[in-house]
C-alpha cells in the first residue's frame, strides 16, 4: 500500500480529521506494517477526491474500540478521468480480482464486463461480481498505484451496443489475434486530437465469434492486432492499456 484511502463517510471536510474504524484492514497495515506513529504523517487520499498526508493522532488504535483518528492535508486535487474505457469479455473469477487490481493502477474510466458467446455462464454468478469485491479489487490497485479516482464497472449480460455510450469515443478498438487485422494502432491513436476517448474491447481467452466480429465491425471498430499468437486475458488487457496511456497524445 503506498497511500492510504480513506472512504467518504470516514472523513469530516469541516476539521479535516478521518476515522478508520477499529481492527479494519487499512488501520492493521499502518499499525503493523507502516508501524506509524502520533505526529508521523503518511500518504493518504480520499476516495473520488484530493490526496495528501494524514497524521495519527494517537500512536494506536484507542483500546475502547472508538475510531482510530486522523488529521488530513489534502491539497492535491483529484485528476481529471482517464480518457480510456474497457469492453472485457468476463474472464476467469480468480483471475479478475487480480486484473482489476492492476487495471485500476494503470488507471482506466469505466470497465463493462462482457458475458460473451465463450464466456462460461458460471463466470457471471462467481462471488468476485459482488460490489464489495469488485470494489476492494479496486482499492487496492488505487492504493498501490497512489491514484484516488475510482473508476467504474458495470455489467454487460449480452452484447448489447445500446448500453455503450458510443458516440463520445473517437476511437474504438476490437482486439483480435486475427493475421488480417491492423497492425498499425499507433498511427490511429496518432492521428486524435488532444481530449480523445478511447474504447477497447479485448475478447475471450478463445477469441470472438464471427458473428460477434461482424457486430464490432458494424458499430465501427477498429480490429488491430499485437500478433497473430493468442494472449491470455490479464497480459492482453495490461500491455493494450498501458501502450494506450503510452500512446494517447498529451498537452
Amino acid at each position: 500500500m503506498n497511500l492510504l484511502l480513506f472512504l467518504p463517510p470516514e472523513y469530516d471536510a469541516r476539521s479535516a480529521t478521518a476515522a478508520l474504524p477499529p481492527g479494519c484492514p487499512r488501520a492493521l497495515h499502518l499499525r503493523k506494517v507502516l508501524h506509524v506513529r502520533a505526529g508521523q504523517p503518511f500518504r493518504a487520499g480520499l476516495l473520488d477526491g484530493p490526496s495528501g498526508t494524514a497524521t495519527p493522532l494517537s500512536d494506536l488504535p484507542p483500546a475502547d474500540g472508538t475510531p482510530w483518528r486522523f488529521r488530513c492535508t489534502f491539497d492535491v486535487p483529484l485528476p481529471p478521468p482517464p480518457p480510456i474505457d474497457l469492453l472485457l469479455a468476463m474472464p476467469r473469477p480468480k483471475v479478475l480480482a487480480r486484473l482489476l487490481e492492476d487495471l485500476a493502477a494503470l488507471s482506466f474510466d469505466t470497465l463493462w464486463l462482457l458475458h460473451a458467446h465463450k464466456t462460461r455462464a458460471a463466470y457471471s454468478t462467481a462471488h468476485q461480481l459482488e460490489p464489495d469485491a469488485l470494489q476492494a479489487a479496486l482499492l487496492a490497485g488505487l492504493q498501490q498505484a497512489r491514484r484516488t479516482r475510482l473508476p467504474r464497472v458495470r455489467i454487460l449480460p449480452d452484447l448489447d451496443f445500446s448500453a455503450l455510450p458510443l458516440s463520445t469515443y473517437a476511437l474504438r478498438l476490437l482486439a483480435h489475434p486475427a493475421p488480417t487485422a491492423s497492425r498499425d494502432l499507433l498511427a490511429a491513436i496518432g492521428r486524435l486530437p488532444l481530449g480523445s476517448r478511447l474504447l477497447l474491447a479485448i475478447g475471450p481467452e478463445p477469441g470472438w465469434t464471427p458473428s460477434e466480429l461482424d457486430r464490432f465491425r458494424a458499430h465501427d471498430f477498429l480490429p488491430f492486432s499485437l500478433g497473430p499468437t493468442p494472449l491470455r486475458t490479464p497480459a492482453a488487457a495490461i500491455a493494450l492499456l498501458s501502450l494506450l496511456h503510452l500512446s494517447l497524445p498529451s498537452p
